[in-house]
């Protein structure tokens, strides 16, 4: 039986106007397009420095459909509030492969305790 029978598996967020319920793997797959280009921006979104934190910003918006903050009207999210849906987002996938899916991902080496380190 499929394990999301009774509950939708959905990413609900909320999108500048209103709450949305999406199907993660179109988001995931658009994200997976960029990847490349999403991992530079982020990290250029983290220092802050523009004009890649600004595209970062418009391309996550662009992905989830998000509206930007207008400040004439109030509404929309902010810089912080787009980034934080990509964070979401994550953790959701996170999430989603330890509850249902525990051996698809492999668990980081230990930090292992047979070497002593100088104090």
């Amino acid at each position: 039986m499929w394990p999301f029978r009774k509950r939708r598996l959905l990413f609900r967020y909320h999108n500048g106007e209103k709450w949305v319920a999406a199907d993660p793997l179109p988001l995931f797959r658009r994200i997976t397009k960029e990847a490349d280009r999403l991992v530079v921006l982020a990290a250029a979104f983290d220092e802050q420095k523009d004009p890649e934190a600004e595209e970062f910003v418009s391309l996550v918006a662009e992905i989830f459909g998000l509206r930007r903050y207008d400040p004439q009207t109030g509404r929309g999210l902010t810089d912080a509030e787009i980034a934080a849906v990509f964070q979401q987002f994550d953790a959701f996938l996170q999430e989603v492969r330890e509850r249902f899916f525990p051996g698809s991902t492999s668990q980081p080496a230990s930090a292992g305790g047979s070497s002593n380190s100088p104090t």
